[in-house]
Protein backbone atom coordinates (compact mmCIF):
# COMPACT_ATOMS: atom_id res chain seq x y z
CA UNK A 1 0.00 0.00 0.00
CA UNK A 2 1.55 3.36 -0.97
CA UNK A 3 2.00 6.03 1.70
CA UNK A 4 -0.59 8.82 1.82
CA UNK A 5 0.34 12.48 2.06
CA UNK A 6 -1.70 15.61 2.72
CA UNK A 7 -1.61 18.34 0.08
CA UNK A 8 0.44 20.58 2.39
CA UNK A 9 3.00 17.88 3.25
CA UNK A 10 6.08 20.09 2.84
CA UNK A 11 4.63 22.75 5.15
CA UNK A 12 3.51 20.08 7.60
CA UNK A 13 6.97 18.51 7.69
CA UNK A 14 8.63 21.88 8.33
CA UNK A 15 6.28 22.50 11.23
CA UNK A 16 6.99 19.06 12.68
CA UNK A 17 10.74 19.69 12.50
CA UNK A 18 10.42 22.83 14.60
CA UNK A 19 9.43 20.72 17.61
CA UNK A 20 12.75 18.81 17.52
CA UNK A 21 11.07 15.73 19.01
CA UNK A 22 11.96 13.05 16.50
CA UNK A 23 14.36 10.42 17.88
CA UNK A 24 14.46 12.02 21.31
CA UNK A 25 14.54 10.03 24.54
CA UNK A 26 11.47 8.76 26.37
CA UNK A 27 9.58 11.37 28.33
CA UNK A 28 7.54 10.55 31.43
CA UNK A 29 4.99 13.26 30.64
CA UNK A 30 4.12 11.64 27.30
CA UNK A 31 4.25 8.16 28.85
CA UNK A 32 1.66 9.21 31.43
CA UNK A 33 -0.71 10.42 28.71
CA UNK A 34 -0.34 7.16 26.78
CA UNK A 35 -1.01 5.11 29.90
CA UNK A 36 -4.05 7.24 30.75
CA UNK A 37 -5.44 6.98 27.22
CA UNK A 38 -5.09 3.17 27.27
CA UNK A 39 -6.81 2.95 30.65
CA UNK A 40 -9.69 5.26 29.77
CA UNK A 41 -10.28 3.64 26.38
CA UNK A 42 -9.68 0.13 27.76
CA UNK A 43 -7.13 -0.83 25.10
CA UNK A 44 -3.89 -2.81 25.41
CA UNK A 45 -1.99 -0.48 23.07
CA UNK A 46 -1.59 3.27 22.94
CA UNK A 47 1.01 5.58 21.35
CA UNK A 48 1.96 9.16 20.74
CA UNK A 49 2.93 8.96 17.09
CA UNK A 50 4.69 11.52 14.90
CA UNK A 51 4.46 11.19 11.13
CA UNK A 52 7.87 11.78 9.56
CA UNK A 53 8.83 11.81 5.85
CA UNK A 54 8.88 8.04 5.40
CA UNK A 55 7.98 6.61 8.81
CA UNK A 56 5.79 6.88 11.83
CA UNK A 57 7.87 7.27 14.98
CA UNK A 58 6.58 6.64 18.48
CA UNK A 59 7.46 9.33 20.99
CA UNK A 60 5.73 7.21 23.61
CA UNK A 61 4.24 3.72 23.41
CA UNK A 62 2.44 1.14 25.50
CA UNK A 63 1.85 -2.44 24.44
CA UNK A 64 4.21 -2.59 21.45
CA UNK A 65 7.95 -3.00 21.08
CA UNK A 66 8.62 -1.24 17.79
CA UNK A 67 10.20 2.22 17.81
CA UNK A 68 8.80 3.03 14.37
CA UNK A 69 7.17 1.54 11.28
CA UNK A 70 7.10 2.55 7.58
CA UNK A 71 4.79 5.43 6.77
CA UNK A 72 2.85 3.35 4.21
CA UNK A 73 1.75 1.08 7.07
CA UNK A 74 0.72 3.93 9.38
CA UNK A 75 -2.93 4.28 10.37
CA UNK A 76 -1.91 7.67 11.81
CA UNK A 77 -0.81 8.85 8.34
CA UNK A 78 -4.49 8.60 7.37
CA UNK A 79 -5.66 10.26 10.60
CA UNK A 80 -3.67 13.47 9.94
CA UNK A 81 -5.41 13.95 6.57
CA UNK A 82 -8.36 15.36 8.53
CA UNK A 83 -6.59 17.06 11.48
CA UNK A 84 -9.81 18.34 13.06
CA UNK A 85 -11.50 14.92 13.30
CA UNK A 86 -11.07 11.85 15.44
CA UNK A 87 -10.36 8.89 13.15
CA UNK A 88 -11.95 5.61 14.26
CA UNK A 89 -11.51 2.24 12.51
CA UNK A 90 -13.89 -0.21 14.13
CA UNK A 91 -12.57 -3.29 12.28
CA UNK A 92 -9.39 -2.90 10.27
CA UNK A 93 -9.80 -6.34 8.70
CA UNK A 94 -12.93 -5.20 6.88
CA UNK A 95 -11.59 -1.73 5.98
CA UNK A 96 -10.22 -1.72 2.40
CA UNK A 97 -7.54 0.82 3.41
CA UNK A 98 -6.02 -1.51 6.00
CA UNK A 99 -7.22 -5.09 5.43
CA UNK A 100 -3.93 -6.20 3.88
CA UNK A 101 -1.73 -3.98 6.09
CA UNK A 102 1.13 -5.98 7.69
CA UNK A 103 0.23 -4.42 11.04
CA UNK A 104 -3.24 -5.99 10.66
CA UNK A 105 -2.27 -9.35 9.16
CA UNK A 106 0.71 -9.66 11.47
CA UNK A 107 2.03 -8.33 14.77
CA UNK A 108 0.56 -6.39 16.54
CA UNK A 109 -2.65 -7.65 14.83
CA UNK A 110 -4.51 -4.36 14.80
CA UNK A 111 -8.31 -4.68 14.47
CA UNK A 112 -9.46 -1.51 16.21
CA UNK A 113 -7.85 1.93 15.93
CA UNK A 114 -8.82 5.40 17.19
CA UNK A 115 -6.49 8.36 16.60
CA UNK A 116 -6.88 11.98 17.75
CA UNK A 117 -4.61 14.21 15.63
CA UNK A 118 -1.89 16.32 17.21
CA UNK A 119 -2.41 19.68 15.52
CA UNK A 120 -0.25 22.79 15.24
CA UNK A 121 -1.19 25.75 13.04
CA UNK A 122 -3.94 23.60 11.52
CA UNK A 123 -1.45 20.94 10.46
CA UNK A 124 -1.67 17.33 11.61
CA UNK A 125 1.71 16.23 12.89
CA UNK A 126 0.76 12.88 14.40
CA UNK A 127 -1.76 11.37 16.77
CA UNK A 128 -2.48 10.14 20.23
CA UNK A 129 -4.00 6.79 19.35
CA UNK A 130 -5.39 3.71 21.05
CA UNK A 131 -5.34 0.23 19.47
CA UNK A 132 -7.02 -3.08 20.21
CA UNK A 133 -6.62 -6.54 18.78
CA UNK A 134 -10.40 -7.01 18.60
CA UNK A 135 -13.05 -5.06 16.67
CA UNK A 136 -14.84 -2.53 18.84
CA UNK A 137 -15.97 1.07 19.25
CA UNK A 138 -15.48 3.85 21.80
CA UNK A 139 -18.09 5.37 24.02
CA UNK A 140 -18.70 9.07 23.55
CA UNK A 141 -17.00 9.80 26.88
CA UNK A 142 -13.92 7.88 25.75
CA UNK A 143 -13.78 9.81 22.48
CA UNK A 144 -13.97 13.09 24.41
CA UNK A 145 -11.22 11.94 26.75
CA UNK A 146 -9.00 10.88 23.83
CA UNK A 147 -9.39 14.29 22.19
CA UNK A 148 -8.60 16.03 25.49
CA UNK A 149 -5.52 13.91 26.02
CA UNK A 150 -4.41 14.62 22.45
CA UNK A 151 -4.69 18.34 23.19
CA UNK A 152 -2.51 17.85 26.27
CA UNK A 153 0.01 15.95 24.15
CA UNK A 154 0.09 18.87 21.72
CA UNK A 155 0.66 21.25 24.61
CA UNK A 156 3.52 19.06 25.81
CA UNK A 157 4.95 19.18 22.30
CA UNK A 158 4.72 22.97 22.32
CA UNK A 159 6.42 23.13 25.71
CA UNK A 160 9.19 20.93 24.36
CA UNK A 161 9.51 23.22 21.33
CA UNK A 162 9.86 26.27 23.55
CA UNK A 163 12.52 24.50 25.61
CA UNK A 164 14.32 23.42 22.44
CA UNK A 165 14.17 26.94 21.06
CA UNK A 166 15.48 28.34 24.33
CA UNK A 167 18.30 25.80 24.30
CA UNK A 168 19.06 26.61 20.68
CA UNK A 169 19.15 30.28 21.60
CA UNK A 170 21.50 29.56 24.50
CA UNK A 171 23.79 27.57 22.20
CA UNK A 172 23.61 30.33 19.61
CA UNK A 173 24.49 33.02 22.13
CA UNK A 174 27.24 30.86 23.62
CA UNK A 175 28.72 30.32 20.17
CA UNK A 176 28.57 34.04 19.49
CA UNK A 177 30.19 34.85 22.83
CA UNK A 178 32.93 32.28 22.37
CA UNK A 179 33.63 33.53 18.85
CA UNK A 180 34.10 37.13 19.94
CA UNK A 181 37.62 38.52 20.22
CA UNK A 182 36.25 40.52 23.16
CA UNK A 183 35.75 39.38 26.71
CA UNK A 184 32.15 39.33 27.92
CA UNK A 185 30.87 39.01 31.47
CA UNK A 186 27.36 39.32 32.91
CA UNK A 187 26.79 40.18 36.57
CA UNK A 188 23.76 41.15 38.58
CA UNK A 189 23.28 44.26 40.69
CA UNK A 190 24.79 42.41 43.67
CA UNK A 191 27.99 41.80 41.65
CA UNK A 192 27.29 38.07 41.31
CA UNK A 193 28.96 36.69 38.20
CA UNK A 194 26.28 35.04 36.06
CA UNK A 195 28.05 34.29 32.78
CA UNK A 196 31.25 34.90 30.86
CA UNK A 197 33.14 33.76 27.80
CA UNK A 198 36.58 32.21 27.50
CA UNK A 199 38.15 35.42 26.21
CA UNK A 200 37.13 37.18 29.42
CA UNK A 201 39.13 34.64 31.40
CA UNK A 202 42.10 35.08 29.06
CA UNK A 203 42.08 38.87 29.21
CA UNK A 204 41.61 39.01 32.99
CA UNK A 205 44.12 36.24 33.57
CA UNK A 206 41.88 34.20 35.84
CA UNK A 207 39.58 31.16 35.70
CA UNK A 208 36.20 32.84 35.72
CA UNK A 209 34.37 29.50 35.55
CA UNK A 210 35.35 29.03 39.19
CA UNK A 211 33.68 32.33 40.10
CA UNK A 212 30.26 31.87 38.48
CA UNK A 213 27.63 32.36 41.17
CA UNK A 214 30.12 34.23 43.35
CA UNK A 215 30.82 37.90 43.88
CA UNK A 216 32.96 39.36 41.11
CA UNK A 217 34.30 42.89 40.81
CA UNK A 218 36.88 44.61 38.63
CA UNK A 219 37.97 46.40 41.81
CA UNK A 220 40.13 43.35 42.57
CA UNK A 221 42.23 44.38 39.58
CA UNK A 222 42.89 47.92 40.87
CA UNK A 223 41.65 49.72 37.75
CA UNK A 224 43.31 53.00 36.81
CA UNK A 225 42.31 55.82 34.50
CA UNK A 226 44.38 56.84 31.46
CA UNK A 227 45.99 59.59 33.58
CA UNK A 228 47.24 56.97 36.04
CA UNK A 229 44.87 57.84 38.88
CA UNK A 230 42.68 55.10 40.39
CA UNK A 231 39.33 54.61 38.67
CA UNK A 232 36.59 55.24 41.28
CA UNK A 233 34.11 52.42 41.82
CA UNK A 234 31.20 54.48 40.60
CA UNK A 235 33.02 55.18 37.33
CA UNK A 236 33.41 51.52 36.35
CA UNK A 237 31.28 50.84 33.24
CA UNK A 238 29.16 48.17 34.94
CA UNK A 239 28.39 50.37 37.95
CA UNK A 240 27.53 53.39 35.81
CA UNK A 241 25.30 51.33 33.53
CA UNK A 242 23.25 49.97 36.45
CA UNK A 243 23.23 53.30 38.31
CA UNK A 244 22.11 55.37 35.33
CA UNK A 245 20.35 52.82 33.14
CA UNK A 246 22.37 54.19 30.23
CA UNK A 247 24.76 52.36 27.94
CA UNK A 248 28.44 53.02 28.60
CA UNK A 249 30.67 53.16 25.54
CA UNK A 250 34.42 53.08 24.92
CA UNK A 251 35.50 53.44 28.55
CA UNK A 252 39.28 53.00 28.77
CA UNK A 253 41.04 51.83 31.92
CA UNK A 254 44.04 49.77 32.93
CA UNK A 255 44.19 46.80 35.28
CA UNK A 256 46.86 44.68 36.92
CA UNK A 257 46.21 40.97 36.47
CA UNK A 258 46.94 38.33 39.12
CA UNK A 259 50.32 37.57 37.49
CA UNK A 260 51.22 41.27 37.94
CA UNK A 261 51.11 42.04 34.22
CA UNK A 262 49.33 45.23 33.21
CA UNK A 263 46.76 45.50 30.46
CA UNK A 264 44.65 48.32 29.05
CA UNK A 265 41.01 47.62 28.26
CA UNK A 266 38.32 49.42 26.31
CA UNK A 267 34.93 48.49 27.69
CA UNK A 268 31.22 48.82 26.93
CA UNK A 269 28.38 48.08 29.35
CA UNK A 270 24.61 47.82 29.03
CA UNK A 271 21.79 46.97 31.41
CA UNK A 272 19.79 43.78 30.92
CA UNK A 273 16.58 43.41 32.90
CA UNK A 274 16.20 39.70 33.56
CA UNK A 275 13.04 38.24 35.17
CA UNK A 276 15.13 35.91 37.33
CA UNK A 277 18.19 37.99 38.24
CA UNK A 278 16.77 41.51 38.05
CA UNK A 279 18.93 44.26 36.65
CA UNK A 280 22.16 42.87 35.24
CA UNK A 281 25.16 44.50 33.64
CA UNK A 282 26.50 43.04 30.40
CA UNK A 283 30.11 44.12 30.03
CA UNK A 284 32.33 43.62 26.99
CA UNK A 285 35.98 44.58 26.88
CA UNK A 286 38.92 44.23 24.55
CA UNK A 287 42.67 44.46 24.87
CA UNK A 288 43.99 47.82 23.66
CA UNK A 289 47.41 47.57 25.33
CA UNK A 290 49.25 47.79 22.01
CA UNK A 291 47.10 50.70 20.90
CA UNK A 292 47.64 52.44 24.22
CA UNK A 293 51.40 51.95 23.96
CA UNK A 294 51.34 53.40 20.45
CA UNK A 295 49.29 56.38 21.64
CA UNK A 296 51.73 56.96 24.48
CA UNK A 297 54.65 56.69 22.08
CA UNK A 298 53.05 59.16 19.69
CA UNK A 299 52.28 61.48 22.59
CA UNK A 300 55.89 61.29 23.77
CA UNK A 301 57.15 61.94 20.27
CA UNK A 302 54.78 64.87 19.90
CA UNK A 303 55.65 66.35 23.29
CA UNK A 304 59.33 65.44 23.68
CA UNK A 305 62.39 66.99 22.14
CA UNK A 306 63.98 64.15 20.19
CA UNK A 307 67.56 65.28 20.80
CA UNK A 308 67.56 65.91 24.56
CA UNK A 309 64.51 63.94 25.74
CA UNK A 310 63.18 67.05 27.49
CA UNK A 311 59.59 68.27 27.04
CA UNK A 312 59.22 70.48 23.99
CA UNK A 313 57.45 73.85 23.88
CA UNK A 314 54.08 72.19 23.16
CA UNK A 315 54.35 70.03 26.28
CA UNK A 316 56.10 72.49 28.56
CA UNK A 317 53.76 75.47 28.37
CA UNK A 318 50.77 73.47 29.78
CA UNK A 319 53.00 72.71 32.81
CA UNK A 320 53.50 76.44 33.25
CA UNK A 321 49.73 76.95 32.95
CA UNK A 322 49.12 74.45 35.77
CA UNK A 323 51.75 76.12 37.95
CA UNK A 324 50.12 79.52 37.31
CA UNK A 325 46.72 78.13 38.33
CA UNK A 326 48.19 76.74 41.57
CA UNK A 327 50.01 79.99 42.30
CA UNK A 328 46.79 81.96 41.86
CA UNK A 329 44.84 79.59 44.05
CA UNK A 330 47.32 79.17 46.90
CA UNK A 331 49.04 82.58 46.61
CA UNK A 332 52.59 81.23 46.49
CA UNK A 333 55.40 82.58 44.30
CA UNK A 334 56.62 80.98 41.10
CA UNK A 335 59.17 81.88 38.46
CA UNK A 336 60.46 80.86 35.07
CA UNK A 337 63.95 80.83 33.59
CA UNK A 338 64.88 81.00 29.92
CA UNK A 339 68.45 79.82 29.23
CA UNK A 340 70.79 79.64 26.26
CA UNK A 341 73.71 77.34 25.67
CA UNK A 342 76.51 79.82 25.02
CA UNK A 343 78.37 79.80 21.72
CA UNK A 344 76.54 76.88 20.08
CA UNK A 345 77.28 78.31 16.63
CA UNK A 346 80.98 78.39 17.41
CA UNK A 347 80.89 74.75 18.55
CA UNK A 348 79.10 73.73 15.34
CA UNK A 349 81.53 75.68 13.17
CA UNK A 350 84.68 74.39 14.90
CA UNK A 351 83.73 70.82 15.83
CA UNK A 352 80.75 70.01 13.60
CA UNK A 353 77.05 69.60 14.16
CA UNK A 354 77.48 66.19 15.82
CA UNK A 355 79.51 67.93 18.51
CA UNK A 356 76.87 70.65 18.70
CA UNK A 357 74.18 68.03 19.32
CA UNK A 358 76.37 66.42 22.00
CA UNK A 359 76.77 69.83 23.64
CA UNK A 360 73.00 70.37 23.73
CA UNK A 361 72.47 66.94 25.30
CA UNK A 362 75.23 67.61 27.86
CA UNK A 363 73.73 70.99 28.75
CA UNK A 364 70.24 69.43 29.08
CA UNK A 365 71.46 66.60 31.35
CA UNK A 366 73.23 68.94 33.75
CA UNK A 367 70.38 71.47 33.71
CA UNK A 368 67.81 68.80 34.61
CA UNK A 369 69.97 66.86 37.09
CA UNK A 370 71.06 69.91 39.07
CA UNK A 371 67.60 71.36 39.75
CA UNK A 372 65.18 70.18 42.44
CA UNK A 373 62.78 67.33 41.84
CA UNK A 374 59.78 69.66 41.77
CA UNK A 375 61.38 71.92 39.15
CA UNK A 376 61.14 71.06 35.47
CA UNK A 377 63.15 71.80 32.32
CA UNK A 378 62.20 71.89 28.64
CA UNK A 379 63.80 72.73 25.32
CA UNK A 380 61.78 75.26 23.37
CA UNK A 381 63.97 75.56 20.32
CA UNK A 382 67.55 75.70 19.02
CA UNK A 383 69.89 76.45 21.90
CA UNK A 384 67.08 77.81 24.09
CA UNK A 385 65.85 76.04 27.21
CA UNK A 386 63.23 76.92 29.81
CA UNK A 387 62.97 75.97 33.50
CA UNK A 388 59.93 76.17 35.77
CA UNK A 389 60.25 76.88 39.49
CA UNK A 390 56.67 76.37 40.72
CA UNK A 391 57.09 77.34 44.39
CA UNK A 392 59.94 79.88 44.58
CA UNK A 393 60.63 83.42 43.48
CA UNK A 394 63.15 84.32 40.81
CA UNK A 395 65.62 85.50 43.47
CA UNK A 396 65.56 82.12 45.20
CA UNK A 397 65.63 80.23 41.91
CA UNK A 398 68.87 82.02 41.06
CA UNK A 399 70.59 79.91 43.72
CA UNK A 400 69.64 76.72 41.88
CA UNK A 401 70.78 78.19 38.58
CA UNK A 402 74.13 79.10 40.10
CA UNK A 403 74.63 75.39 40.82
CA UNK A 404 73.84 74.67 37.18
CA UNK A 405 76.35 77.28 36.03
CA UNK A 406 79.18 76.03 38.27
CA UNK A 407 78.48 72.38 37.41
CA UNK A 408 78.76 73.20 33.70
CA UNK A 409 82.07 74.90 34.35
CA UNK A 410 83.52 71.84 36.06
CA UNK A 411 82.04 69.09 33.86
CA UNK A 412 83.94 68.99 30.59
CA UNK A 413 82.35 67.35 27.57
CA UNK A 414 84.52 64.82 25.71
CA UNK A 415 83.75 64.85 22.01
CA UNK A 416 83.89 61.90 19.64
CA UNK A 417 87.27 63.04 18.32
CA UNK A 418 88.73 63.02 21.83
CA UNK A 419 88.71 66.78 22.32
CA UNK A 420 87.26 68.15 25.55
CA UNK A 421 85.28 71.38 25.77
CA UNK A 422 83.75 73.32 28.61
CA UNK A 423 80.22 74.62 28.23
CA UNK A 424 78.49 77.60 29.78
CA UNK A 425 75.03 79.05 29.72
CA UNK A 426 73.22 82.34 30.08
CA UNK A 427 70.11 82.53 32.25
CA UNK A 428 67.22 84.98 32.61
CA UNK A 429 64.70 84.70 35.47
CA UNK A 430 61.27 86.32 35.76
CA UNK A 431 58.66 86.18 38.54
CA UNK A 432 55.05 85.40 37.83
CA UNK A 433 52.83 88.43 38.19
CA UNK A 434 49.07 88.45 38.44
CA UNK A 435 47.14 87.81 35.23
CA UNK A 436 50.22 86.72 33.24
CA UNK A 437 49.76 83.90 30.73
CA UNK A 438 52.37 81.21 30.30
CA UNK A 439 53.48 82.79 27.02
CA UNK A 440 53.84 86.19 28.68
CA UNK A 441 55.84 84.76 31.59
CA UNK A 442 58.26 82.96 29.27
CA UNK A 443 58.57 86.11 27.15
CA UNK A 444 59.41 88.12 30.28
CA UNK A 445 62.17 85.65 31.21
CA UNK A 446 63.43 85.73 27.63
CA UNK A 447 63.87 89.50 27.84
CA UNK A 448 65.88 89.10 31.04
CA UNK A 449 68.03 86.51 29.26
CA UNK A 450 69.20 89.22 26.88
CA UNK A 451 70.56 91.11 29.89
CA UNK A 452 72.76 88.09 30.68
CA UNK A 453 73.95 87.95 27.08
CA UNK A 454 74.72 91.66 27.08
CA UNK A 455 76.84 91.14 30.20
CA UNK A 456 79.11 88.74 28.33
CA UNK A 457 77.15 85.48 28.80
CA UNK A 458 77.78 82.75 31.42
CA UNK A 459 75.76 84.73 33.93
CA UNK A 460 72.36 84.80 35.67
CA UNK A 461 70.03 87.79 35.53
CA UNK A 462 66.87 88.29 37.59
CA UNK A 463 64.05 90.49 36.32
CA UNK A 464 62.77 93.43 38.32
Amino acid sequence: MPAVFPANEAERQRELDTFQLLDTAADESFDNLVALAAEICETPISTVTLIDNDRQWFKSKLGIDSEQTPREQAFCAHAILNPNELMVVADAASDPRFSDNPLVTGDPNIRFYAGAPLVSKGLGLGTLCVIDRHPRTLRASQERALRALALQATQLMELNRQKAMAENQRRFLRTVMETLAEGVIVRDEHRTLLAHNTMASILLGTKLEEMVGKTFSMLHYKPVQPDGFPLPTEELPSYRAIATGEDQRNIVFGITRPNKTEIWLESNASVLRDPVHGECAVISFRDITDRKALEQQLHREASTDALTGLPNRRAFLPQVDKAIAAANRYKHPMSVCVADLDHLKHINDKHGHVAGDAALRHFARIFRATLRHEDSVGRIGGDEFVALFPYVSAAHAATSLERVRTTLASAQLRLANGNEITLSGSFGLADYKSDMTSEQLVEAADKVLYESKSKGRNTISVGA
